[in-house]
Parts: C-alpha cells; structure tokens; sequence
C-alpha cells in the first residue's frame, strides 16, 4: 500500500525534484554579424541581464514533462534509435509549440509566473512573468559568443573550435554519427555554456523576418520583429520561429553557427532542434 502511495505521490509531482542549473548573464550591447541567406548582416542590439541554461533539455528531464501528460518520446528520436533513447542527450523532434508548453509547465511546477499564453497556434509572451522561457535569438547569440567577444568560438576554422563540438568527416556513415551525443561532453564556452556549436539547434523566440536584419538603428532589447517575413517563400511562412546552433558539425564544410540565421515553422517536429531555458534576471 504505501508503495502505490509513492508512485502516486511521484506521478503527481510531489516528489517532483528538477534542478536546472542558470548563468547569470550581464547584458550589455554588442554587434553581431550574421549569415541571413548568406547574406552578411553587422548590427547593433542590447540586451538586458537574463539567465539561460548551461545545457540543453536532456531526455531524462522531458520525460517527467510527458508523464505527467502521459505521452511518449518524439517519434523521430525512437526511429532514430534502434534500442532505447538515453537519457543524457537532448530532447529533439519537438515543436515550438510543445517547447514553451514545456516551459510553462515547468514554470508551474516551481510556482513561478508562466510566460506564454496558448491557444491553438496562437502564442504570446508576457514579458514580465519570471518563469522558463525560451531566449530571445539576440540572447542566445549575445551568451554562446561571450557577448561577441569570444573570438575562439566564433571562429570559422574547424581546428580552433574542435574543443567545443563533435566534429564528424564527411567520408562517416555510421549511423550513430549523425546523431546527438550526451550533453557537456566538450568544453563550456567562456559565459558556462556547453554545446551552442553543436548538439541540435535550439528554438528561439523571434519570429524570423529576413528585412529585420538590415535595420541600421540599435535594437533595443530586442524580442525579435512584430511579423515574420521570408522572401524566398514570399508570404508563405510568416510564422516561422528562428532557431540558432546547429545539428552536427563536418570537418570538410564547417560554417559557425553562432552566425548563421535559420528558420522553421513553429508546428513542424524537427529532426535537429532542442531547448536551452532561459529565465528573466531577478
């Protein structure tokens, strides 16, 4: 009897223990170049102190959010893995959707202010509630580059940033080289962040405007452009979110990154993309 009290008791949260280990991050205004299309993009924005992850949400970690909704592993990880899916890689095939359920979720659980309001595909962020949330693309870019000082992980020479990533040739076909390893495998950048080279990609907020790049004035605690914009599909996906950091790096065609700008639609479980939380500073 009082082992069916436990699993109860654990199912239902009380013995809920989760504990997600944030870097205080300075804000602090800084110019980031970026490839947009390969199209070189130098602006100017500040951000405001915040907190992000160190790691990226691990399996272990999510599956205490599907529990206690009683769902399942992505099906994308499961056929990716023929035995089961270990715990200590990061969640992916996940939407943006389901990304800030999971924040909100775990914002609930530690009695914090949940950030976003869904309703079907409607999403808003309430910018002063100070539970999980996902960063903003200037944030993460602002955190994974040392504030685009850190001139080691920014570099475009495969050699110099080996240390930080799993590098895989070209000429590799083995299946599990194409696929995630365990979090904190590599070094952490200067801020304490492991794996924003490599590992999946991870969503951010902003939606993706390609027009927004070229604005020359200083972005002000930027949370991104207001519509989304893509001029090689027209109108087609003005809702598409960014996401920054990549799946795997290859030694024959490394490109950063950090610099680089992607985009997908928010309700697509994609193969390559992660969580990083971040939090508002207190």
């Amino acid at each position: 009897m009082k082992k069916f009290i436990l699993i109860i008791l654990i199912i239902s949260g009380v013995f809920y223990s989760y504990a997600v280990e944030l870097i205080n991050i300075k804000g602090g205004e800084f110019t980031r170049e970026v490839l947009v299309w390969e199209k070189k993009c130098t602006q100017k924005i500040k951000v405001s102190n915040f907190k992000i992850a160190e790691s990226k949400v691990t399996v272990k970690e999510y599956k205490m959010f599907l529990s206690s909704k009683a769902k399942k592993l992505p099906k994308i990880m499961i056929n990716d893995f023929y035995s089961e899916v270990p715990d200590n890689i990061p969640i992916y095939g996940i939407t943006f959707f389901e990304a800030a359920e999971y924040c909100n979720w775990l914002s609930e659980k530690e009695n914090l202010c949940i950030c976003y309001k869904i309703v079907g595909e409607k999403i808003d962020w309430d910018y002063t509630a100070n539970g999980y949330r996902l960063p903003t693309e200037a944030e993460w870019e602002y955190a994974a580059s040392g504030a685009w000082k850190d001139k080691e992980i920014l570099s475009d020479d495969i050699e110099v940033v080996k240390k930080y990533l799993k590098c895989i040739s070209a000429y590799a076909y083995k299946h599990d080289d194409f696929l995630p390893h365990e979090v904190m495998k590599y070094k952490k950048n200067k801020f304490g962040l492991y794996d924003v080279l490599d590992n999946c990609a991870e969503w951010c907020w902003d939606l993706f405007n390609v027009d927004y790049y070229d604005i020359s004035t200083p972005l002000e605690d930027s949370k991104g452009p207001n519509e989304g914009y893509d001029e090689m599909f027209y109108k087609i996906y003005t809702t598409n979110r960014v996401n920054k950091g990549s799946w795997y790096q290859s030694e024959d065609n490394f490109s950063n990154p950090i610099k680089e700008v992607y985009s997908i639609w928010p309700t697509q479980n994609s193969s390559y993309i992660s969580i990083r939380l971040a939090r508002n500073a207190e």
